[in-house]
């Protein structure tokens, strides 16, 4: 028979992460600012501008590269 554990639903929670409610918080704001960016065909150059931010800031942020971005 197979061992597992069900998750708490925050795999951050689960792994042990320091602030893990803030790193899936994060998580979840990227993914639907990505989803946005996508339905409404925002390029990322025109995501830069209309966010202020450098185009390797939204290729980060829509490749789940969230080091740099606070909530």
């Amino acid at each position: 028979m197979l061992d597992y554990t069900i998750s708490s639903g925050n795999i951050f929670q689960d792994l042990a992460f320091a602030n893990a409610e803030e790193k899936l918080a994060k998580v979840k704001l990227a993914s639907v600012i990505a989803d946005i960016l996508e339905q409404q065909q925002i390029t990322p150059q025109q995501a830069a501008q209309i966010l202020g931010l450098e185009l390797e800031q939204i290729n980060n942020l829509t490749n789940g590269i969230l080091k740099e971005f606070t909530i």
